[in-house]
């Protein structure tokens, strides 16, 4: 892939590069493509920049011709920007469709391992998305803006398995998983409990898959693996980091998506009578099955396994002990089924449950420019309700009771409504809950809270 007009073209990339390097004294550990290499960087590539800043994934496509278009779905029927694609050596460049001489509109970045490695700011729409962020609390650990190349699309997903050995005169049981991503990048877990302690072992690399073979890349060493006709993965794997590596059946995890705890809550009165009064936990595996539990204060405790299927947004439970089948949905990290209530009725009632990531209590500490303390603290109930306090030192900024519902906006959002119709809006990160408090002096206080 070549610029028409190579030599101009050539010389202003230059200038480009070395202004960039000039003003950019971040530097990585990759390496780059052989020059001599020819690279077809056609295709499809995710970038998501939630590290950034940002909880957005959006997609750049590139075509045969040196075209390229930047669009928040894989439909492209949105234009966040096009144009052409050029290269210099190892050093390719995105020339926006409105760039001109006067107002030079660009991107320019390299190839690893297929992936692309922007090495300067990414218009995108009306913004200009950084080419690396450092990580807020800690300066050491510097985010990159990448865009991984969509390959092997059949076998994303993860597959899991479990064995158990003799160890010390205890049984440990070892869980892990393989997870093919995007971007060809791989990451395997391995979580153990030894003498009363958990571990975790990881390993991370890139991959290949050539006719249902697939070949993990890991440091010093190729790990090769067959799928079968159904997907479950034959592959050699250290369950930990003293074991040796030995070759074990991953099934497919068909569900690992909506795999989580869930929890939900029932009451009801009648003339005064409280006829149920039921905490719940929902538990769905990663290979369709579930665990339901209730606990009726009245009547006691009770219990339903099965098996379910997820299909979108909609859920279809099979208990295993009946030939019925009931049907639900899964949407924005909340369940609604219908389930027993109390163990002295057959019939079911419709039940919220509120996944574990946005349940419990969550608290984080802060400082304002005049170096207050604060202290967050959130409860997220299983009735959908939350209490709320923000306190200053000894002072109370916020204390607030209401209820909270997810949506989905750009990214995923919280919402706390409080009794007194006050809103806040938090944004739902692997990590934790990102919310800011405006305070009555305008002074405006951030926090990423935590579960305890």
């Amino acid at each position: 892939m070549k610029f028409k007009n190579k030599i101009i073209i050539s010389l202003f990339l230059g200038l480009l590069i070395i202004g960039f390097l000039g003003c950019n004294q971040s530097t990585t550990n990759t390496e780059t493509t052989n020059a001599n290499e020819e690279v077809s960087i056609v295709g499809e590539y995710l970038i998501d920049i939630t590290d950034l800043g940002m909880p957005l994934v959006f997609y750049l496509r590139i075509d045969a011709d040196d075209n390229f278009i930047l669009s928040p779905d894989r439909t492209y029927e949105t234009d966040k920007g096009h144009g052409t694609v050029g290269s210099s050596g190892n050093t390719y460049m995105l020339i926006y469709s409105d760039s001109t001489p006067d107002t030079p509109k660009t991107s320019t970045f390299e190839v690893l391992e297929g992936n692309l490695h922007f090495k300067s700011t990414l218009p995108y729409g009306a913004s200009n998305l950084p080419a690396s962020k450092e990580d807020d609390n800690d300066p050491n650990i510097v985010y990159y803006l990448l865009g991984k190349v969509l390959v092997y699309e059949d076998y994303f997903g993860e597959y899991a398995g479990s064995h158990t050995v003799s160890a010390m005169g205890s049984e440990v049981v070892y869980d892990y998983y393989l997870q093919l991503n995007s971007g060809r990048e791989f990451k395997f877990v391995s979580n153990f409990t030894m003498n009363q302690e958990p571990y975790e072992f990881v390993e991370t690399g890139f991959y290949d898959v050539d006719d249902g073979v697939v070949t993990l890349h890991l440091e010093g060493e190729t790990v090769t693996g067959q799928f079968d006709s159904n997907r479950n993965l034959t592959i050699g794997i250290k369950a930990s980091e003293m074991a040796d590596r030995t070759e074990r059946v991953l099934q497919v995890a068909t569900t690992a998506a909506c795999a989580s705890i869930y929890y939900g809550y029932a009451t009801k009165e009648m003339g005064g009578v409280i006829m149920y009064d039921t905490e719940m936990v929902l538990t769905l595996d990663k290979f369709g099955g579930y665990t339901f539990t209730g606990n009726d204060l009245i009547s006691g405790e009770y219990s339903e396994t099965g098996s379910f299927t997820i299909d979108g947004n909609n859920l279809v439970f099979s208990p295993a002990d009946s030939d019925d089948t009931y049907t639900g949905s899964l949407v924005n990290f909340v369940v609604t089924a219908p389930f027993k209530v109390s163990s002295a009725t057959s019939t079911r009632t419709e039940v919220t449950f509120y996944c574990k990531t946005i349940q419990g209590e969550f608290s984080a500490q802060g400082q304002d420019e005049l170096e207050n303390d604060y202290e967050a603290k959130l409860l997220l109930n299983s009735d959908g309700t939350f209490s709320l306090t923000l306190n200053k030192g000894e002072e109370t900024l916020i204390d607030q009771l209401g209820s909270f519902s997810v949506r989905r906006f750009i990214f995923m959002q919280l919402i706390l409504i409080a009794e007194d119709e006050t809103r806040y809006e938090l944004v739902i990160s692997e990590v934790g809950l990102n919310v800011n408090f405006t305070l009555a002096d305008e002074t405006i206080i951030g926090f990423l809270l935590k579960k305890e």
